[in-house]
């Protein structure tokens, strides 16, 4: 049910399901269940309604999806025939093939931007691949929306991407500082425990009214916030750290504005209310890897942790190996390669410790540097 995330392995779960545009079946469910993101308990009642006539799948219930939010009966009733079919195929295999086996494959990303992102509020669609188009237009008719939205193929020069603005935006999202229109910039780290976000006012903070710049400065960074959590998959506990402000208003203001702008996240949002010290602590259900995580590896100079150690730190450690080494009965060389700004210092700061060495174990040490190596590196050979 959830990909490995970090040190984290896989998680699985007994509960099968087969996902659609409005609807969801799943094994075992004795009643229909309702999305809590549709709040309206009018609609809620009609949506229930509307599920307990449709077509019974044998051991599965149905779910109704945010997007099947002002559905009728005809499309539910389509749909459900169709994922019912696919329902059928699963269980038959599961009673007759060997274990271990592969039941069913989630579709590709062209199949779950089909079933997921046919909003009611997208009109059109711009694809620059013929093949995937005509998929596309397939999906439209599975789903019994030919006539919702409208397919077009983009045939010009440059990348569609290029083209629409949106491969800056990409790019952008494994940046660590984001910039805001109003002068300020929003900061994220993340770490296997947590996303840490810190709210700078940079040129943005005014010294003639402190509160009131302070609150515009954040309800920019939260709607930035809000975004950028979606753009990144950013999941799990979300720590941001916003502007002081002294007034409560001003901090509840605050939080009324970032649950506005985290309304229309299809993650489930938890919030914790801000706190005095304008500590705004949210938990987002994790939907899979973040974009930093799957586009990106350690460091393999500094191993993840963004920082080396400066050259004069490095060089106690290596002389006390150094001279453990040299102790060694039979030893008359030892060429040591580091990094070529931890060479220089050795010479420069320790060269009379090199030199005493030497006399002291009457053997030879040889500096070397290594290419590209990282200032926390280094190797001794012994002759």
């Amino acid at each position: 049910s959830k990909d490995a995330i970090g040190q984290k392995g896989p998680s699985v779960t007994t509960y099968v399901s087969v996902p659609g545009r409005n609807l969801v079946l799943l094994g075992g469910a004795q009643k229909p269940g309702i999305s809590r993101r549709i709040e309206d308990e009018d609609e809620r009642h009609r949506l229930r309604d509307l599920a307990g006539q449709l077509p019974v799948i044998a051991g599965a219930g149905v779910i109704v999806r945010t997007a099947g939010y002002e559905t009728n009966v005809e499309e539910m009733t389509h749909e459900v025939m169709t994922l019912g079919e696919t329902w059928n195929l699963l269980s038959t295999k599961a009673l007759n093939a060997s274990a271990p086996v592969k039941l069913h494959q989630e579709d590709d990303l062209m199949g779950k931007v089909a079933r997921d992102l046919f909003l009611p509020y997208i009109d059109e669609i711009l694809i620059d691949d013929e093949k995937q188009s005509a998929f596309l237009k397939n999906e439209l008719c599975r789903w019994n929306l030919q006539d919702d939205f409208k397919i077009e193929l983009y045939r010009g020069k440059t990348s569609l991407f290029r083209h629409r603005g949106l491969q800056d935006q990409i790019d952008s999202i494994y940046d660590r500082t984001v910039r805001l229109a109003g002068g300020g910039a929003i900061v994220i780290e993340e770490t296997e425990a947590l996303v840490a976000i810190d709210v700078n006012s940079g040129r943005g903070m005014s010294a003639v009214d402190l509160e009131e710049t302070a609150l515009t400065t954040n309800l920019e960074a939260a709607s930035e916030v809000a975004r950028q959590i979606r753009l990144r998959d950013l999941g799990g506990v979300v720590v941001c750290d916003f502007i002081d402000m002294l007034e409560e208003s001003n901090r509840d203001a605050l939080e009324n504005h970032f649950r506005e702008a985290t309304r229309e996240d299809r993650a489930k949002i938890w919030y914790a209310p801000i706190s005095r010290f304008g500590l705004l602590e949210i938990t987002r259900q994790r939907l899979g890897p973040s974009k930093n995580r799957q586009g990106r590896i350690s460091c393999p100079t500094c191993n993840g942790r963004g920082t080396v150690r400066i050259e004069h730190r490095v060089a106690p450690g290596l002389l006390r190996e150094l001279g453990r080494g040299l102790a060694i009965e039979g030893v008359l060389e030892a060429i040591v390669t580091v990094e070529e700004g931890v060479k220089d210092r050795l010479r420069e700061i320790r060269g009379d410790e090199l030199l005493n060495l030497e006399e002291k174990t009457g053997t030879r040490i040889i500096l070397e540097s290594g290419k590209d190596w990282s200032p926390e590196c280094w190797a001794i050979r012994y002759r």
